[in-house]
C-alpha cells in the first residue's frame, strides 16, 4: 500500500493540476461561447429577415 502510494501520489497530484489547468480555459471559453450566442440571438430577434 505504501508502496503504491509513493508511485501514485505524484500522478495524482499532476493529475489534479492539470485538470485544472485545463479546466479554467475551458470555463473561460465557455462562458465566451454563451456570451456570443446570446448576443448573435438578441441580434437575429432585434433584426427579422425580410
Amino acid at each position: 500500500m505504501n508502496i503504491d502510494l509513493v508511485f501514485w501520489g505524484p500522478w495524482l497530484v499532476g493529475f489534479v493540476v492539470f485538470a485544472v489547468w485545463v479546466w479554467q480555459p475551458v470555463k473561460e471559453f465557455k462562458q465566451m461561447w454563451d456570451e456570443q450566442h446570446r448576443r448573435h440571438a438578441e441580434s437575429l430577434e432585434s433584426d427579422p429577415p425580410r
